[in-house]
């Protein structure tokens, strides 16, 4: 019986500590962003959303930062879908990183539907910050 009891909490445990992971965990969660810049702008317009562009290397630390520490937060996970998310690599795509001025990384620029740069944000930002950033035009 004893046995059953202790099976039962450890039971309850774990799926408690599954169900708040899934909810509130950091790990795994990032917003959908897309790699192609022009079609994803596109599409921004179309849905009169705002287009949120990280430009970013694999190599560089405080963009690692930011995609474990900012991105996955909750104040970013509560306002992500209000825009549409855009990746560049200056590695892959230097060309546009240097059309958008970028001369260091990482480099985030909130687009208005109409294709305007509202907000550049250089270095990771604040959870907050960003989301307030992504707020003030997409509306609240």
């Amino acid at each position: 019986m004893k046995t059953n009891q202790i099976f039962v909490v450890v039971c309850v445990a774990v799926a408690g500590f599954v169900f708040w992971h899934a909810l509130f965990g950091r790990a795994g969660w990032s917003p959908d962003f897309q790699d192609d810049y022009e079609a994803t702008l596109v599409k921004a317009m179309d849905q009169k959303k705002p287009l949120v562009v990280k430009f970013y290397a694999d190599w560089c630390p405080p963009c690692k930062e930011m995609d474990k520490n900012v991105l996955p937060s909750q104040e970013v996970r509560a306002v992500a879908d209000r825009a549409l998310w855009v990746k560049v690599d200056v590695d892959q795509q230097g060309k546009l990183a240097d059309d958008f001025g970028v001369q260091s990384i990482p480099t985030t620029l909130i687009i208005d539907p109409k294709g305007n740069i509202i907000h550049r944000l250089v270095g990771p930002p604040s959870p907050t910050e960003l989301a307030e950033k992504i707020l003030s035009v997409a509306g609240s």
